[in-house]
């Protein structure tokens, strides 16, 4: 059975939250509310339902931390530029990278590895890698900002040389799927709402092809413009709280199921 964001379980999460009482150490909060951007990504944040993953896990810091925070929805992009320029304070479901190092501390709270799907083409599904790389008819649909995991990304890489792929936005990606605009693209366990948005059970889903990649974590972003490091670690050891006294496993089994909450809680110690 699918699992979606749905109002019944705002008061289910509510109780299975309040049960956890334990005692957690709050971080200074700043003299002003902390702006956070959610974007539109699936199970993590819905316009439609103001709800999702990221919203009751930042319900809970700011119950926890007893501080303010000012929420509101944008564009990818613009969230990046306005937390590299300092006008936005946090944001969530962030890879580190590099460039994002450069101006956010990160603080890791999930990680996810993308499986791949794939339609007919020319009367057959590519049963290998091998036969994809083959076929020079058939192309890829990425979002250009996303990493995959090494030996994934390389693949697109090489598709990329070849102008075998198409760079799509994440939420249009299903729909041009759907209509055939390329043969493959990586999926996530979080994309349920899109997936139930269009019929996908005619397609082939394969999480084989590339073994050797691992689960790549997902961080909170806070911006060096206004958290120190030594604020931030404040911040890390409460979401450790949080996931040592079951509270992010119970956040994720409400919206994603139990299979999918404990691939999501597959991430190593932060590299804070």
């Amino acid at each position: 059975m699918p699992y979606s964001p749905t109002i019944w379980r705002l008061p289910l999460l509510a109780a299975l939250l309040c049960a956890a009482q334990v005692a957690w150490a709050a971080p200074v909060c700043p003299s002003k509310p902390i702006t956070f951007a959610f974007f539109e990504s699936g199970l993590l944040y819905s316009e439609k339902t103001k709800d999702g993953i990221d919203k009751a896990v930042m319900d809970e810091l700011a119950r926890r931390s007893k501080c303010q925070f000012d929420f509101s929805l944008k564009p990818r992009a613009r969230i990046w530029l306005e937390m590299e320029r300092g006008d936005l304070m946090m944001t969530g479901s962030a890879l580190r990278t590099e460039e994002r190092e450069a101006y956010a501390w990160g603080v890791n709270y999930f990680a996810m590895k993308p499986e791949l799907i794939l339609h007919r083409t020319n009367g057959k599904i590519p049963k290998t890698l091998e036969e994809f790389l083959k076929d020079e008819s058939l192309k890829i649909g990425v979002a250009r900002t996303f990493k995959h995991g090494d030996a994934m990304d390389s693949f697109i890489d090489e598709l990329r040389q070849r102008n075998r792929v198409a760079d799509v936005l994440p939420s249009s990606m299903y729909e041009m799927f759907t209509r055939n605009r390329f043969a493959a693209m990586p999926i996530y366990p979080l994309d349920t709402v899109y997936r139930d948005q269009h019929d996908v059970s005619q397609y082939s889903i394969v999480s084989d092809w590339f073994p050797a990649d691992k689960s790549l974590p997902r961080a909170l972003l806070f911006s060096k413009k206004h958290f120190s490091k030594a604020q931030v670690q404040e911040w890390r050891v409460l979401v450790q709280q949080m996931r040592d006294d079951g509270t992010l496993k119970k956040i994720y089994t409400a919206y994603a199921g139990k299979d999918t909450a404990e691939k999501l809680l597959q991430y190593g110690p932060d590299p804070l």
